[in-house]
């Protein structure tokens, strides 16, 4: 019987073992979970495309993820290059050459097809790739890839709209539309709008026109009143005396409404770039979150608000926008999450609660602390602030870490540099040794910061005017000394209250 124990014994400590191994092997086996891009071409894709005029494609980058579980420089972005075509960055909302993308928010792609450097046709693309990870890239579904094709020079304008379809509110402010020339050498003269033998006829009417001259590359707007009565999406006809003949539509409703809030959650601290949809926004006046008002209200158009969140107890909560028509509310639109390491908030990522935030990714990976050997008399261990300011002042046209850090901006949607209307950060600086360490100590934590060697702003005491601390991820809160022409890692910070 002894014998038969121990045998049973054995048996089953072997089963064991090897069942939390079937477990182990499996759970490391599981394939890391995918971002869930989407890719919508808001403008007609398969054109054609004079050799003497430009034409312009805009898509919606949606990132379609609920909650950021995968570490935030993943949800840094990029589109692929593309020959004859340049990615125009500078309007509102607009995606950035590189841009971050945060859960259940967006951005508008706008290219910009260049005739002139059309040597052949664009068949495929745009692609949006992972800056982290280039081999994993999204496209839009194959009705709407690009299918440019170059054709001969063309005698009139070529012209285009922005904005359509523009919805607006009854008795609502002016609905607006831009018109781009996008011809290189034609002028587009008289460009109006038509709603003869539509449903728009009378009950709306074009208030003002800036396009009488239109020079090669240039815009103008068409402005539009509401009257009294509502219609549905309908198309009319915009075209000038040398134009080809566009479409775009209007609707007119009884009164604003909120559709959707993204990201639709945030910390606590606030001060989190969202983005409100809906319908005739173009009046908004205010957005607020549990009655707290946010900041930075910003209309993009008659559909899109963007806005920052304020501060809030954790719950979730109602949004309301009010317009100058009436007021709308989105209940339980937002959730405020208790204050972590690794929430995004003012332009980075919390990376303590008692006061830092770090840029969401690297700033650099291959930086001087400074060009030459130089005293600066920065040899603060705590105060990042007061050690950057001394090193710019005496390293002013040098490239160096500090300078970095103090030039660096975002704004709350994530535009670098800042974009008019968003709220602007831009007092950032270079870490302190201490502070540096307590960057590092959370990396395991929020996943941000790669296997390097990253310089704090700390100048030694041991031949200051030639040596710096710099710090090694893998070697948390273990400082060293080294040169200060050698090349590391910066990742630029900034302080807040919580």
């Amino acid at each position: 019987m002894q014998i038969i124990s121990k045998r049973f014994f054995m048996h089953c400590l072997l089963s064991f073992l090897l069942t939390g191994y079937m477990v182990s092997a499996a759970a490391e086996e599981k394939p890391e979970r995918k971002i869930s891009i989407n890719i919508q071409a808001l403008t007609p894709t398969d054109i054609k495309v004079p050799a003497n005029s430009n034409a312009t494609v805009e898509y919606r980058i949606s990132n379609k993820d609920l909650v950021m579980d995968l570490p935030y420089d993943r949800y840094n972005f990029a589109m692929k290059p593309v020959k004859g075509v340049v990615q125009n960055t500078s309007g509102s909302g607009l995606c950035g050459n590189s841009f971050v993308l945060h859960p259940m928010s967006a951005c508008v792609l706008s290219l910009q097809i260049k005739g002139s450097e059309l040597s052949a046709a664009i068949k495929s693309g745009p692609e949006i790739c992972d800056q982290q990870d280039p081999q994993t890239c999204f496209r839009p579904a194959s009705g709407d890839t690009l299918k440019i094709s170059p054709t001969k020079d063309t005698t009139d304008a070529v012209i285009s709209v922005t904005a359509s379809p523009l919805t607006l509110t009854l008795l609502d402010p002016v609905g607006t539309l831009t018109i781009n020339n996008n011809s290189t050498s034609v002028t587009a003269n008289d460009v109006m709008s038509s709603f003869n033998n539509t449903s728009l006829n009378g009950k709306i009417t074009e208030t003002g026109n800036t396009c009488a001259s239109i020079a090669p590359g240039g815009t103008c707007t068409l402005s539009f009143t509401p009257g009294s009565k509502t219609v549905s999406l309908t198309s009319f006809t915009i075209k000038g005396s040398n134009t080809n003949s566009l479409k775009a539509a209007i609707a007119i409703q009884t009164n604003s409404s909120l559709k959707s809030v993204s990201t639709n959650s945030g910390s606590a601290l606030g001060e989190n770039g969202v983005t409100l949809t809906g319908t005739g926004l173009n009046g908004t006046t205010a957005v607020s979150f549990d009655g707290e008002p946010a900041t930075s209200v910003k209309v993009i158009n008659s559909t899109t608000v963007t806005a920052v969140t304020p501060a809030h107890p954790a719950g979730t909560v109602s949004v309301q926008i009010d317009t100058s028509a009436n007021s709308a509310t989105l209940a339980k639109a937002y959730t405020y999450v208790a204050s972590a390491p690794g929430q995004p908030t003012g332009g980075g990522i919390v990376v303590s609660l008692d006061g830092l935030i770090t840029a969401s990714t690297d700033n650099s990976t291959s930086m001087a602390w400074s060009s030459k050997m130089i005293l600066t008399h920065a040899r603060s261990n705590i105060d990042g602030v007061f050690n950057t300011a001394n090193i710019v002042s005496l390293t002013e046209g040098d490239n160096n870490a500090a300078q970095l850090c103090n030039k660096y901006q975002v704004d709350s949607q994530g535009n670098t540099p800042c974009q008019a209307g968003n709220t602007c950060y831009s007092d950032w600086f270079l870490p302190a040794n201490k502070q540096l360490s307590t960057v590092l100590d959370k990396y395991k934590e929020t996943g941000f910061f790669e296997d390097s060697e990253y310089w704090s702003s700390t100048e030694s005491t041991n031949d200051p005017a030639e040596t710096a601390i710099a710090q090694r991820v893998i070697d948390r809160n273990i400082a060293f000394l080294t040169y200060k022409v050698d090349l590391k890692s910066v990742r630029c910070v900034r302080s807040f209250n919580p």
